[in-house]
């Protein structure tokens, strides 16, 4: 009985220990996989996933998809208004390299245009203003970081660049970089306030339409000579002096040409000339 009993116990405490140990090891293989699973998971998604995104490209995302999204006209004005306060290039140029949103930019400056052209004066403020907003947009990513041509939407840019030796500006871009221009200029009934705080991309609207009427009607720089005059009279301010210098200069060379009697004269003089008001922009 003794024997048994002595017996029965000591299979029962090795059962138990066989039991914990059997335990022990299932959950050390548990841990074991679960960190093996984590450690291959995490190197997996740091290969085929992308980067973190910088600051830098979640602010582009998000004003982007407002843009190629958004079908209310306030978000898309707030959305414009907010790239043209940017002043990062890196950022700018994140724009400027998506053909997608600048075609949408585009496709939204002559939906707007043309509705507060169309509707009765009383509803033309909102389309009239996101006119305005993406005009202004369309400008600031062009003189901040990009060429003449980044004025044109990007389906018409292939009539420009053929033949490849000798780039050509046809007269219908002309037109529609005058009314870029023409959506951003100070407004006329402003011109007697005091203009001390003034964006200066307001009064290079007002030079840039009057350089691009002078090559539309191939007159002897009479328009842009007519800017200074109009500058001249404004409340003096850093924008404005700014502004009187670009005019300056481009009339001082202008006065020493002819004005271009070809579409690829008109390219190669507006591209120069246009390097102009991007360094008085930049400053």
């Amino acid at each position: 009985y003794l024997y048994e009993t002595v017996w029965i116990r000591i299979r029962a405490t090795g059962q138990s220990r066989r039991t914990e140990q059997y335990m022990q090891a299932r959950e050390s293989r548990s841990h074991h996989f679960w960190s093996s699973a984590q450690e291959i998971t995490s190197h997996t998604l740091a290969w085929i996933g992308r980067q973190d995104e910088t600051d830098n490209d979640l602010i582009v995302a998000t004003v982007k998809r407002e843009i190629l999204t958004s079908e209310h006209t306030a978000a898309l004005i707030h959305a414009a208004t907010n790239i043209c306060a940017i002043d990062d290039n890196e950022i700018l140029r994140l724009f400027l390299a998506d053909v997608d949103f600048l075609e949408k930019l585009h496709e939204l400056f002559s939906t707007f245009r043309v509705s507060a052209l169309n509707l009765p004066t009383q509803l033309r403020t909102v389309p009239d203003a996101a006119a305005k907003a993406i005009a202004a947009t369309i400008l600031h990513l062009a003189l901040s970081v990009g060429t003449i041509m980044d004025l044109a939407p990007p389906k018409d840019r292939a009539l420009v660049i053929f033949p490849p030796l000798r780039p050509m500006l046809p007269n219908h871009l002309i037109w529609y970089f005058w009314k870029l221009a023409t959506m951003t200029q100070l407004e006329h009934d402003l011109w007697d306030d005091d203009l001390k705080d003034v964006n200066i991309l307001r009064f290079l609207g007002i030079l840039l339409r009057k350089l691009f009427q002078d090559c539309i009607h191939l007159h002897d720089w009479e328009h842009i000579e007519g800017a200074f005059d109009i500058l001249s009279n404004f409340t003096t301010s850093h924008q404005l002096l700014c502004s009187l210098s670009c005019v300056a200069k481009v009339y001082f060379l202008l006065r020493h040409s002819n004005p271009p009697t070809e579409d690829v004269d008109r390219h190669e003089r507006l591209s120069q000339l246009f390097e102009i008001f991007k360094t008085i922009y930049d400053a």
